[in-house]
């Protein structure tokens, strides 16, 4: 009879305890939606107020007034733009002030030295601590969200909706050199 007791005893807690992880998981899982709307909701009041702020310079007029009497031999010209690049430092290396049209620089005399920690030692402990450190991509970008198919094109297929595929996509790939093939 004990041993029946002790036995309800275990199953109830078990059950308490899976009833526990259930409510945990659906509070992440309300914590995570909370979060990824409130993104999307930042993300499209940011290009509202983007559309809003384009839209509102478009067709207005303007009057400009001159004080100096209209000769109809002579306008005003708009001086050229002219862009101030900041010299770059060994940290950023700005290359800004590059247009795609430009020749490159001559191999023998570069305008731009290569700074120290992009060269020999300095830049190979740089690629190690990057290859066993790596950036948290999760915190640089936002969520991607699946295109709707059915959006981009205008024929509709069926099998747009249906995922089929023969890939296993349980598991992130895994980095190279991490499995070692004995053969």
């Amino acid at each position: 009879m004990e041993r029946k007791s002790i036995e309800k005893k275990r199953l109830a807690e078990e059950e308490k305890l899976r009833a526990d992880l259930k409510e945990r998981d659906e509070a992440v899982k309300q914590i995570i939606n909370n979060h990824n709307t409130s993104l999307k909701n930042t993300k499209e009041e940011i290009l509202r107020a983007a559309y809003t702020s384009a839209i509102a310079g478009l067709n207005t007029t303007q009057t400009y007034t001159s004080s100096k009497p209209h000769n109809p031999d002579s306008y005003d010209m708009t001086p050229a733009k002219s862009k101030t690049y900041k010299p770059s430092t060994f940290e950023t290396y700005d290359i800004s002030g590059l247009k795609s049209d430009d020749s490159t620089d001559d191999e023998d005399a570069p305008k731009k030295r290569i700074p120290p920690w992009a060269s020999g030692p300095n830049l190979k402990a740089a690629l190690i601590n990057q290859h066993y450190h790596p950036p948290d991509l999760e915190s640089m970008f936002d969520e991607i969200s699946p295109p709707d198919l059915n959006e981009l094109f205008v024929k509709k297929k069926a099998r747009f909706n249906k995922r089929t595929s023969s890939a296993h996509w349980d598991s992130p790939i895994m980095r190279p050199g991490s499995v070692v093939l004995n053969w």
